[in-house]
């Protein structure tokens, strides 16, 4: 009798489990909740297998869902000739960190694309970078405005003259690029991005006047892509944001410090 009870309570134990799994599978998904197409694999792929068109399903997951590094289906060509990092089974997510060039760049780079490297003031961030994010690029410099003609010269070109304003300005030049690769070291990185024939020649001469940033987006993030809403930031708006706001006075011994 003694035997028998704990095989009963590991059948209960197990139909309850199996009960539980059935009923999340089943479990219908919240009204309204917005999906986003990502790859899977279509088949088992082992390490080491060069990828075709035939290697790659689609599949809609609610965004809430979406593991970080999942390749979204809008980007599903960039696959195409790489080669697998480890071995993916029939329908688990295509993650960018399982994914190696079987190739050099060139076979990453999108119709109309070009690589570009840049360099940035602050590399910090890059060493938390991974080929396939998406970051903003964020550009500070210094500008002159002549006020007589409306001008404005940008970095260091000539010497301000008396009746001109000089100001340090913040704003986003580019709000979404793809980074195909991160080079460098540990003191120094760059990062390797997919950029328009445009893009590519606005962030090189950026560069020569410019200290840029990157700033890590969200994957399959669609949102804050027209420069012009995210503004800029120079002294005028600091002054704005201190408005109305007053001094505080600071007690020889701070709270808590003393007891």
């Amino acid at each position: 009798m003694k035997n028998i009870v704990p095989l009963i309570l590991a059948v209960v134990l197990g139909l309850a489990a199996v009960f539980a799994v059935k009923r999340l599978l089943t479990q219908k998904e919240a009204p309204g909740e917005e999906k986003v197409e990502v790859v899977v694999a279509a088949r088992d792929l082992p390490e080491g297998t060069v990828l075709a068109e035939t290697s790659f399903a689609r599949k809609a997951v609610p965004r809430n869902a979406i593991p970080k590094k999942a390749v979204p289906w809008s980007q599903v060509r960039l696959l195409f000739k790489q080669k697998c990092q480890r071995s993916i089974s029939s329908g688990d997510y295509m993650l960018w960190d399982d994914i190696g060039s079987a190739g050099g760049l060139s076979d990453i780079i999108g119709e109309g694309e070009w690589a570009v490297t840049v360099s940035f003031a602050d590399s910090a961030i890059a060493a938390i970078l991974r080929p396939g994010d998406e970051v903003a690029i964020i550009a500070s410099f210094g500008a002159t405005f002549s006020p007589d003609t409306k001008t404005i010269v940008v970095g260091n070109v000539a010497a301000p003259k008396p009746e001109t304003e000089s100001k340090e300005i913040t704003t986003v030049l580019f709000p979404r690029v793809r980074i195909l690769s991160v080079i460098g070291n540990e003191e120094r990185r760059s990062l390797v991005l997919a950029m328009t024939p445009h893009q590519v020649q606005t962030v090189i001469a950026a560069q020569s006047v410019a200290n840029l940033y990157p700033a890590l987006r969200r994957p399959n993030d669609s949102s804050n892509l027209n420069r012009l809403e995210t503004g800029m930031i120079d002294a005028d708006a600091f002054n704005k944001m201190l408005k109305g706001v007053s001094n505080i006075e600071i007690p020889a011994v701070p709270d808590g410090m003393v007891k």
